[in-house]
């Protein structure tokens, strides 16, 4: 099972990317947008697949999560706000994060 490749979030890639590295190519035998109906899937005995670690929090019966080795198997997170937070709570968030709000055209943080 697999995120399908329209899904937008860059995850078929990668995965696609570390099997090749790992020197085999996966027989994908169903594809779905949420993680949740993947683990789903897996739980029905229908192959394994490759989640965010943050799933490894859903206790499905008859599932196991294991982490992998592989450095390359992260993917990078983007804290998106807006250039001129508007309110107290949008300004301690980005303090929190540690990200300076900062005025003119759109950048990278």
């Amino acid at each position: 099972m697999i995120y399908p490749l329209e899904s937008g979030a860059g995850i078929h890639a990668q995965i696609m990317a570390l099997c090749h590295q790992a020197g085999f190519a996966p027989q994908v035998v169903q594809e779905a947008r949420s993680a949740t109906t993947i683990i789903g899937l897996v739980a029905a005995g229908l192959g394994v697949s490759l989640v965010p670690e943050s799933f490894k929090s859903i206790a499905v019966q008859g599932v196991t999560y294991r982490p992998l080795r592989e450095k390359k198997a992260r993917s990078a997170m983007w804290l998106v706000h807006r250039n001129e937070p508007e309110s107290a709570v949008e300004r301690e968030f980005l303090a929190l994060a540690g990200v300076a709000p900062f005025a003119g055209q759109a950048r990278e943080s």
